[in-house]
């Protein structure tokens, strides 16, 4: 679980560096709720449950799934213009609330 943990985080820090690139920080209060959720999670599954020292690990990525884990890596991907994964590009289409900016409205992922 420990792996997992640590590979998650470093695929937020990730996302978040390339975010950061672009001189903004959607994420900062993302990140200080997600925080403040993983304490409150840690202290509580450290008291109800018998996880032990477990449950430092098992807070913090119960509260990162919610949100973070998957949201700002797919966020990151779009902000360079293309997909997160395979899957991304077979459902990637031309949005039409773009047609008022002809250049991203020429942007797709389909063949």
């Amino acid at each position: 679980m420990e792996v997992t943990a640590k590979f998650l985080e470093m695929l937020l820090a990730t996302s978040g560096t390339l975010i950061a690139t672009g001189n903004r920080l959607p994420f900062i209060w993302h990140s200080v709720l997600s925080n403040l959720l993983s304490l409150l999670l840690s202290l509580s599954l450290l008291r109800f449950t018998q996880l032990g020292p477990g449950a430092l690990v098992a807070g913090p990525m119960l509260a990162g799934c919610i949100f973070n884990y998957w949201y700002w890596p797919a966020y990151a991907a779009r902000s360079i213009q293309t997909a997160a994964s395979p899957c991304d590009r077979l459902r990637a289409r031309p949005d039409s609330r773009l047609s008022a900016f002809p250049k991203l409205a020429r942007v797709s992922l389909l063949p």
